[in-house]
């Protein structure tokens, strides 16, 4: 009888605490998504040799007039948004 009640507030404690990091993670999203995006679309791609490059600096630490692979943009605008530590 008293073991009852123990057994369902574990799924619901479960659920509320999923629903908290869940929350969490979004906030953070959403904190960084403006950063991001200002690097994302002040950068040039040249589908001829597949770089990706800043004519001018978007942002303090971020190389401009650099050749950068998909791979290092995608670090930088990651980086920027705060998405690298999620």
């Amino acid at each position: 009888m008293f073991l009852f009640p123990i057994l369902l507030a574990i799924p619901i404690y479960a659920l509320i605490s999923g629903a908290f990091k869940r929350a969490r993670s979004q906030a953070r999203v959403h904190a960084g998504s403006s950063r991001a995006y200002g690097l994302w679309q002040n950068a040039y791609y040249c589908h001829r040799c597949g770089t990706v490059f800043w004519p001018l600096p978007p942002a303090p630490g971020v190389p401009h007039r650099v050749a950068l692979t998909p791979n290092q943009f995608r670090w930088h605008v990651w980086s920027a948004g705060g998405y690298a530590k999620l």
